[in-house]
């Protein structure tokens, strides 16, 4: 195509074409070299594409499968808020009472390894630690410390006489509750010490079952750190800011697109046109607009959505103007030949259908002369083809129809 063009020119003008050929093949040169480079470049670039894909897809079905495991087939977003949520309450418990939240968590696994549950472990660390405060203020006993110390557990340090801590004071009334031989007096006895039902499973386990389950709950991590309890604070940070910005984005689409939307509903709506029928009250010739077919038509300076759904007059049914939506279809214009018709020529009526013609009436009457090219029936007797009975053959014709 190059020499084409150059040749052309060359006619034209009256060009010398030596510099100008040797130049435009060094040019073509050139692009068909980089074309080959560019080829390359791309194949390698869809091979390294490729081994890549499948080193991410590999590495991620691994990650999904070992998630699954954890998360027990939930969605990692209700597998992620229902932690943080466990760790949030257990580190806002912890700085309410003097426990660690690594105790703490400690206790709420064994209570829940035991069929109580961790709220149980809560309730009871925080009446202990209300009678301490108690304590500490008033130098009063609770009715809790005063059935305890009646029984002979320690609740207070014999050298400072201060109160000794929530879980110290937890531990030996579990202690001592152990044993009680008899289930049903330490059942009693532990109420009295205001430990409640979800805590009973694991006071009735044994002193030698619960040091196995705190142990058990150690070693499977339930202990929440310091550095835990801070890597979830800034999750949860991270999570509320997310959903703050994912928000905000999805007002400002809505915002960006509200316009275009609002052109695209009315333009659905707009597919739902009242159509003209030549009607009056029960009475109407139907022609029905076809798709495809070309015409008229108008719309309302206002929105007639409850007219429409009404049928009667009403207002507007909202603040729009000018809307696709309010049309109304007039009828068709420059369409086809019609096959179908109904025709007032003037000097009389054609009626052409490729179908059925069908009346459906009481009964009908007319009024003129009735021609066809085909048979008639009256019921199942054909006025063409039928025949009479008990008649004899001869020369004259019958008499007029009476």
């Amino acid at each position: 195509m190059t020499s084409t063009v150059i040749d052309s020119l060359v006619i034209s003008l009256g060009l010398d074409a030596k510099g100008v050929v040797k130049g435009a093949q060094q040019t073509e040169g050139a692009l068909k070299r980089l074309r080959a480079r560019l080829t390359d470049n791309a194949k390698g670039i869809e091979q390294a594409h490729t081994r890549v894909a499948e080193s991410v897809r590999n590495v991620r079905e691994q990650v999904l499968g070992l998630l699954t495991v954890v998360t027990a087939g939930r969605g990692l977003n209700a597998f992620f808020q229902e932690t943080s949520a466990n760790v949030i309450a257990t580190r806002n418990f912890s700085q309410t009472i003097d426990t660690s939240t690594a105790s703490l968590g400690k206790w709420e696994a064994a209570a829940r390894m035991a069929g109580g549950s961790a709220e149980g472990i809560r309730q009871t660390f925080a009446s202990i630690s209300s009678s301490i405060a108690e304590w500490d203020l008033n130098k009063t006993f609770s009715s809790q410390l005063q059935q305890m110390q009646r029984s002979g557990i320690a609740v207070l340090d014999g050298k400072t006489g201060n109160a000794l801590s929530t879980e110290q004071i937890f531990k030996n009334a579990l202690r001592y509750l152990s044993t009680i031989k008899d289930m049903r007096r330490r059942t009693q006895q532990a109420r009295s010490f205001g430990f409640g039902d979800s805590v009973l499973p694991l006071v009735n386990s044994g002193s030698g079952a619960i040091q196995r389950m705190l142990h058990e709950a150690q070693e499977d991590g339930a202990e929440v750190t310091e550095k835990q309890t801070k890597a979830n604070a800034a999750l949860v940070h991270s999570q509320e800011r997310l959903k703050t910005s994912t928000s905000a984005l999805g007002r400002q689409i809505e915002s960006d697109f509200a316009p275009q939307m609002t052109g695209v509903n009315d333009l659905i709506r707009a597919t739902n046109l009242p159509y003209l029928r030549l009607q009056g009250g029960k009475s109407a010739v139907i022609v029905d607009p076809a798709i495809g077919d070309i015409g008229l038509a108008v719309f309302a300076s206002r929105d007639i959505s409850s007219i429409k759904q009404a049928r009667a007059p009403s207002g507007p049914g909202s603040h729009h103007i000018h809307s696709w939506s309010d049309g109304l279809y007039i009828g068709g214009f420059l369409n086809g030949i019609p096959e179908e018709y109904i025709w007032l020529t003037g000097n009389g009526v054609k009626v052409r259908t490729k179908g059925e013609f069908s009346v459906s009436a009481s009964s009908a009457t007319f009024d003129c002369n009735i021609s066809t090219s085909g048979d008639v029936k009256a019921g199942s007797i054909s006025l063409t083809e039928h025949t009479h009975s008990g008649v004899q053959r001869g020369g004259g014709t019958t008499d007029m129809p009476e």
